[in-house]
């Protein structure tokens, strides 16, 4: 099978989650013995190679072919809209797919790849889509509003009209983007959502659109040193709470140090990894505070191959974000560490730690909140143990593959799943 994946960034450039999600279904799908190439926008050109085209460039990540179309080709709003790219965007895209065959497409991001789902549609070929965030309905991506407000969707961009309408979208332009969205959903032989939380999400705005739920994998492999040094530090009187990601506002970051300044236990510790993705004035505010602290720490980001051993320092994770996260790699990869958390109460974070009761949930934002769960952890010896009893099962990297693996073939059957 000659198999395409589409999606906004990739490697060598961006390595989240929906990026470290295409990379794990790419190279399963490499190992089943099929030809996979990966199709995708380049933000800083200088980390890739030149390519015979030059409207095209290219890196082979772990023995994957990348080529990706430079952003200054796309046009100025790319990054939220729908519709094709100018003219030297379409070109591009087109000297892609001129140049080789595919039997199927997955797309597992449509930002910046308009240009492609236009060439997909125009050559008939067969695709699936996921969906990994809310981007095919809010060019917002995280359904919050400019005033910080969750979102309970467009209601056929009626409500976008109304709240998110910005000079560079008239209401016109929003109606516009929203019947591509719907036109890209429905043609597709199926739609996967990541997570329960985004399937009902998108079920409430496309009720008569066919959905199926599948969890991203993780490498458990990876995972199972990690676990026995999790719960051997659990049995120290020391507790440390740690977060690993991004160190911005929407994460969640100030909340958590201002709630932990206030938890006056000397066994607690707080460990802070990951690099800047906030404002020069909240970056300050942690430097500052770590300064008259010594019990927190703010440590750069690790490659994804150190994770486990960050994870494995930790008695309990907190993910503390604002907005809505879709699944978590990081607190899927904790449990399968055998790590308890304290998250906040907002999207799949929530649904998760609420099912298993295998943690604390907080109220978004609440300094208050986040004070007294991590104040009653460290006071509690036996309750992060408590919660690691309980803690779910990980969807494995090849339960995954083998669940794409159906999508592509029922795909190219010519049927939907």
């Amino acid at each position: 099978m000659r198999l395409l994946i589409v999606l906004h960034q990739f490697l060598p450039e961006f390595n989240s989650g929906t990026e470290r999600f295409v990379y794990n279904v790419a190279k399963s799908a490499q190992r089943a013995g099929h030809a996979v190439e990966v199709l995708t926008c380049a933000i800083d050109e200088g980390k890739w190679k030149e390519s015979a085209n030059p409207l095209l460039l290219q890196a082979c990540v772990d023995g994957i072919p990348v080529t990706a179309v430079p952003r200054r080709l796309l046009g100025r709003r790319a990054d939220f809209d729908l519709t094709p790219p100018p003219q030297p965007g379409r070109q591009a895209f087109e000297d892609f797919f001129a140049g080789r065959e595919f039997d199927v497409c997955h797309v597992a991001h449509p930002m910046r790849m308009s240009g492609a789902l236009q060439c997909i549609a125009r050559n008939r070929l067969p695709y699936v889509v996921s969906l990994t965030d809310f981007f095919f309905m809010c060019y917002r991506v995280n359904l919050v509003d400019p005033a910080g407000s969750l979102c309970s969707g467009p209601r056929q961009a009626r409500a976008c009209s109304a709240t998110c309408a910005v000079p560079e979208f008239t209401a016109a332009q929003l109606s516009e983007r929203y019947a591509a969205a719907t036109a890209t959903l429905n043609s597709a032989r199926a739609v996967i959502a990541c997570s329960k939380f985004v399937a009902d999400a998108f079920r409430r705005e496309f009720p008569a659109l066919s959905i199926k739920t599948q969890s991203h994998g993780v490498d458990v492999a990876l995972w199972q040193g990690a676990e026995g040094k999790a719960r051997a530090a659990a049995a120290e009187p020391e507790v440390t709470f740690g977060y690993i990601g991004t160190l911005s506002e929407e994460k969640g970051v100030r909340t958590l140090v201002e709630s932990f300044t206030q938890v006056a236990a000397s066994n607690a510790r707080l460990r802070l990894v990951g690099n800047p993705g906030g404002s020069e004035e909240l970056q300050d505010y942690l430097r500052c505070t770590m300064e008259n602290d010594a019990r927190i720490s703010v440590e750069p980001g690790v490659p994804f191959a150190e994770v486990s051993d960050v994870l494995a320092s930790f008695d309990v994770l907190c993910v503390p974000s604002l907005v809505p996260e879709t699944f978590s790699f990081v607190l899927h990869e904790a449990f399968a560490g055998g790590l308890p958390a304290i998250v906040s109460d907002i999207g799949n974070l929530g649904v998760v730690v609420r099912e298993r009761e295998c943690g604390a949930l907080v109220a978004p934002g609440s300094a208050q909140g986040w004070t007294q769960a991590l104040r009653q952890v460290a006071e509690t010896p036996g309750l992060a143990g408590a919660w690691r009893r309980r803690l779910p099962l990980t969807v494995r990297i090849e339960e995954e593959a083998f669940f794409y693996e159906t999508c592509y073939r029922t795909a190219l059957a010519g049927q939907a799943l």
